[in-house]
């Protein structure tokens, strides 16, 4: 994933380094 970068969802949820708990799956980015 893009570790330490803010990342602007579609969901509108703010990842920094990890995934939201809350975060639905689409929130995930690139992580597998």
């Amino acid at each position: 994933g893009v570790t330490g970068e803010i990342l602007h969802v579609d969901a509108g949820y703010h990842l920094v380094g990890m995934k939201h708990p809350d975060a639905p799956d689409i929130a995930v980015a690139g992580k597998e």
